[in-house]
Parts: structure tokens; C-alpha cells; sequence
């Protein structure tokens, strides 16, 4: 059906995105694995050495084992607890370092 005025066309249109279940284990999984290869890629092409990629990688593993979730399921205020915790715990170990004995 179309209708014209003013030599404008409407006709209709369908979503041209897939109609999907929700993503398996597997399918996350990979997404993951690409999201990390394409991370350690665009690092390299900017030219830092291998063992800050490296560490970077394992920065992000370390995190997303800690949120239980896939990494991109993070909001920025998530890290917020963990990092005040790690603070936390850093100024009470210095503080009992700085007591006298």
C-alpha cells in the first residue's frame, strides 16, 4: 500500500532483525571470546607490549569472575563496593602496620 503526497512514498516495513530466543551458555560464551580477541587486537594496534596486554586480559577475567555476569552486563557504579572494600582493607593493614608493638 502506498500513498503519495507531495511526492513523498510510505510503505510498509518488517523489523529486519532476527526474532531469537535468549542466548545459550555457548553463544555467550563466544560473544565473550570475540569481545576479548577484539580487545587484545585493538590493543596491539596500539601498539603496547604484550605482557600489558596480558595483564589487561587477566584484569578483566579477574573482574568478570568476581561479578558472576558477562562484562558488558557491568554498570559503572558496580566496581564501586569492590574497589571501597580493597581500599578498606588496604588502610586497615597499614594501619596495624603503623601501631607500635
Amino acid at each position: 500500500m502506498k500513498v503519495r503526497r507531495r511526492g513523498l512514498a510510505l510503505a510498509p516495513v518488517r523489523d529486519l532483525r532476527e526474532v531469537r530466543g535468549p542466548a545459550t551458555e555457548e553463544e555467550i560464551a563466544d560473544f565473550e571470546t570475540d569481545m576479548l580477541s577484539g580487545f587484545v587486537l585493538a590493543r596491539a594496534s596500539a601498539g603496547l607490549v604484550d605482557s600489558t596486554i596480558r595483564n589487561d586480559v587477566n584484569h578483566l577475567e579477574l573482574i568478570r569472575d568476581w561479578f558472576g555476569r558477562p562484562v558488558w552486563e557491568m554498570q559503572p557504579v558496580t566496581p564501586i563496593p569492590i574497589l571501597a572494600g580493597c581500599c578498606a582493607m588496604r588502610s586497615r593493614r597499614h594501619e596495624r602496620a603503623a601501631r607500635p608493638r
